[in-house]
């Protein structure tokens, strides 16, 4: 599932992945009191049988 709070502000720390074959699957998590990377892990297994995929990290260089 999209998480809207990653459009409205990436926060501090982000991670996502799309992947597919013919549809793609999308997940895009930010940090909070669970890590983004923890939050993939639960769902990773969705994404085990496609093909081909792009995944992200964003971790920040400044700030809280």
């Amino acid at each position: 599932p999209l998480n809207s709070k990653i459009r409205e502000n990436r926060g501090y720390d982000s991670a996502g992945i799309c992947s597919g074959n013919s549809e793609w699957l999308t997940h895009k998590y930010i940090s909070d009191d669970k890590s983004a990377i923890s939050k993939l892990e639960d769902i990773i297994s969705q994404h085990q049988n496609h093909s081909i995929g792009i995944a992200h990290t964003r971790w920040a260089t400044h700030g809280g």
